[in-house]
């Protein structure tokens, strides 16, 4: 039996391959209401134990988590799991238990996408088949990985590049966005006056109610401390200014970072963007992102417009595609 999981600071998401090697028996859980990942495992094993006759030892497992993985511990960012994979896989009796990031999985996703899964921001470029490719994504923190072809044969494979670029320091490119870094600087610095103001800070779904803050104070509107769910809600749905402005510069910044990771991994095959932020604000605004800043500060490269002018970026609508990622290497 082939397990994938998706393991997110806020959500589990697990699943049994089919035959047809498609995700099926998909169960969405709380990653907080479990202490890690054996007790998640043994939650939803559990559960399809009811569906299909299996046993721990013939369970081979693909797990995507937000995680640097440098080792066999596992501590992760935006959640309070800190796990053994060995001792996991022993303590439930795996045949076998792989983990990956979870933007390596979404990368690995990436080159199985069909048109009909894409929506095109800001360009009429076609859908890229032989080049690499990025994906960024703001979810609970912000995601970032590369996906390069490999030849195989005369096969073409695909060799994942997981980073760690929601960590890399912010830029402001605009006098706007060096106003905000600042309230942000000042509003986070610790006793020390030091501060590391990333790009997860302003593009995450921890970062949005900061972001929120800090364009209440450079914009001169009323502060009022909201979920990032109420901030969508807010400005997409009671047209309230000061999250309006919120979502434009979420929006906006995106592109930028978006273009930074396109010229850092050489992704002249596309950039494509997953996340539940997004998600979340396309299902209030469909063409919120499209009719933003967000490509037009994408190609903002100076001396490389024109380069970034071939390379085209794509929201990804399809759901769960980490599983399917996952799936790519069971």
């Amino acid at each position: 039996m082939k397990l994938v999981a998706d393991i997110g600071g806020t959500h589990a998401r697990f699943a049994l391959l089919g035959a047809d090697g498609e995700p099926s028996q998909i169960q969405n859980l709380k990653t907080t209401d479990f202490e890690n990942l054996a007790s998640a495992i043994q939650s939803y094993l559990s559960h399809a134990k009811q569906d299909v006759a299996w046993r721990a030892d013939e369970v081979f497992a693909v797990i995507a988590i937000a995680a640097s993985l440098t080792g066999d511990r596992v501590q992760m960012t935006n959640a309070a799991w800190d796990f053994s994979i060995l001792k996991t896989e022993r303590d439930l009796g795996l045949h076998s238990l792989r983990l990956i990031n979870d933007f390596e999985a979404l990368a690995l996703a990436v080159p199985t996408l069909q048109s009909d899964e894409l929506m095109a921001i800001g360009h009429a470029l076609p859908q890229d088949a032989l080049q690499t490719k990025a994906i960024i994504g703001p979810g609970t923190g912000l995601g970032m990985a590369g996906v390069m072809p490999v030849m195989q044969g005369h096969q073409t494979a695909w060799h994942a590049i997981p980073c760690e670029g929601g960590h890399a320091s912010m830029a402001p490119t605009t006098a706007r966005e060096a106003a905000l870094f600042q309230a942000v600087w000042h509003l986070e610095a610790d006793a020390k006056g030091a501060r590391h103001i990333c790009w997860e800070d302003f593009l995450s779904g921890t970062g949005l109610p900061l972001l929120h803050r800090a364009v209440c104070l450079v914009d001169g509107f009323t502060y009022q401390p909201m979920t990032p769910a109420q901030i969508g809600e807010a400005a997409l749905v009671h047209a309230d200014a000061a999250s309006l402005a919120t979502l434009r510069t979420f929006c906006d910044m995106l592109g930028g970072a978006a273009g930074d990771l396109a010229l850092m991994t050489g992704a002249r095959g596309g950039v494509y963007i997953k996340g539940g932020v997004l998600d979340r604000v396309l299902e209030l605004s469909p063409d919120f992102l499209q009719t933003s800043k967000f490509r037009e500060r994408f190609l903002a490269k100076g001396a490389y417009r024109a380069y970034m002018q071939s390379i085209p970026t794509w929201f990804i609508t399809a759901p769960q595609i980490a599983l399917r990622g996952c799936a790519t290497l069971l």
